[in-house]
């Protein structure tokens, strides 16, 4: 037995031993994370609660997201790559200057990436959940309450199908999804 920090897996069971109050690793993620994406969220338009919970749970789940794709080498950093594209690509040319930071992460993934893909270091928890975090602090910084929304929906759409779904199988049953997954790998899973 673990004492109080079970082994209780996923999203689900890590808020149920909360309820239940038994505080598990997770729940220690889950409390700390989401009381850091309060703290960090950006308050551009004034200190409205609600808009600050918003972007808190867009930071947190970004965060745990992220280190939900973060199964093989190198996928975690590709994903927030992409996801980078799309935030620079889509976001309103007045608020890019608020990505410097987002931009700066993102070049230290890229940095670590080789490196990642071949095994020669992991980004982990402490890597997959800073680069989530960043991007979603990207979303919530250029972007405004309806677009969070959207995003939110997404992550938490995401987080829920991971309880019952493999991504990891996902991308191995698609042809396209799995050659970008082994893109620059030194060699396939077994």
């Amino acid at each position: 037995d673990l004492g109080m920090f079970g082994d209780d897996r996923g999203f689900r069971g890590h808020v149920g031993a909360l309820v239940r109050g038994r505080l598990t690793t997770g729940g220690v993620k889950l409390l700390g994370g989401g009381f850091l994406a309060v703290m960090v969220t950006p308050t551009a338009h004034g200190f409205i609660w609600w808009r600050v919970l918003l972007g808190a749970a867009v930071i947190a789940l970004a965060a745990n997201t992220a280190n939900l794709f973060d199964r093989a080498p190198a996928r975690c950093i590709k994903g927030a790559l992409l996801w980078g594209v799309v935030l620079f690509a889509t976001c309103d040319a007045a608020a890019r200057p608020s990505l410097g930071g987002v931009a700066i992460v993102l070049g230290a993934a890229i940095g670590l990436m080789v490196f990642d893909a071949r095994e020669q270091l992991m980004l982990g928890d402490a890597g997959s959940n800073v680069l989530g975090a960043v991007l979603g602090w990207g979303v919530v910084a250029t972007t405004g309450w309806v677009t969070q929304v959207v995003v939110l929906a997404a992550l938490v759409a995401l987080n829920i199908v991971s309880e019952r779904v493999s991504f990891s199988k996902v991308i191995d049953g698609n042809r396209v999804l799995r050659a970008i997954d082994r893109f620059g790998r030194s060699a396939p899973d077994t």
